[in-house]
């Protein structure tokens, strides 16, 4: 039974989507109570490179090269701000923890960012990083960034993924868009984001009954 080329195009997409959805799958929560803590080592990953992640981009790239097709297909003239997202969501976090979680540990950062799977051996170590950052053909602009307390072991103590979708919060715009007046609206919307996803992770520890709380 042959299969026809729209049959091809959806299994294609099935299968993209697929590598997505299972980047980010994962546990986010650990069967034992977090100690209350006090001073965290502020770290963040490098920031990957943004993509652009089109139909076309990715069916081109899939049909001529495979997976590594997809990469290279989508990384193409991606945009390059002045901006770090990774940075942003550090710092806002460093900036409204304090204020907004009882009790939060004194932090100091360490401004150079570290390769991934990075482990600081000397302290207890809160740990930024951003698995994905995208824009969508039919979503805006889409990030994954994540959040580890971790032991100076490597083992995680808390961790919490976000995921942010321009087009679920009302705020979807085009490649197009995004690319005008050097990027001025692509700029606002990461910092847009980058609040949003705060708030997500400073939410989910207040919530989380496995933290001990100090009020």
């Amino acid at each position: 039974m042959k299969t026809s080329k729209a049959n091809q195009r959806l299994i294609i997409i099935a299968f993209l989507t697929s590598s997505l959805i299972n980047n980010i799958i994962g546990d986010s929560f650990y069967p034992f109570m977090l100690p209350q803590i006090q001073e965290l080592k502020v770290i963040r990953i490098e920031t990957p490179r943004m993509s652009i992640m089109t139909l076309d981009r990715m069916l081109g790239g899939f049909l001529a090269m495979g997976a590594i097709g997809v990469k290279i297909a989508t990384v193409i003239g991606a945009p390059k701000t002045s901006m770090d997202y990774g940075e942003i969501i550090m710092y806002k976090f460093i900036e409204r923890a304090p204020e907004e979680i009882p009790g939060w540990p004194a932090m100091f950062v360490d401004t150079i960012p570290k390769e991934i799977g990075y482990v600081y051996k000397f302290a207890t170590s809160l740990v930024f990083e951003i698995e994905s950052i995208l824009i969508h053909g039919r979503g805006g602009f889409m990030s994954i960034a994540s959040v580890t307390i971790m032991k100076p072991d490597g083992k995680k103590l808390w961790k919490q993924k976000y995921m942010y979708w321009g087009e679920k919060n009302g705020r979807y715009h085009t490649e197009k868009e995004f690319k005008n007046d050097n990027y001025k609206l692509l700029i606002e919307e990461m910092e847009y984001a980058a609040n949003i996803t705060v708030s997500a992770f400073i939410n989910e520890y207040k919530n989380d009954p496995k933290v001990q709380k100090l009020e």
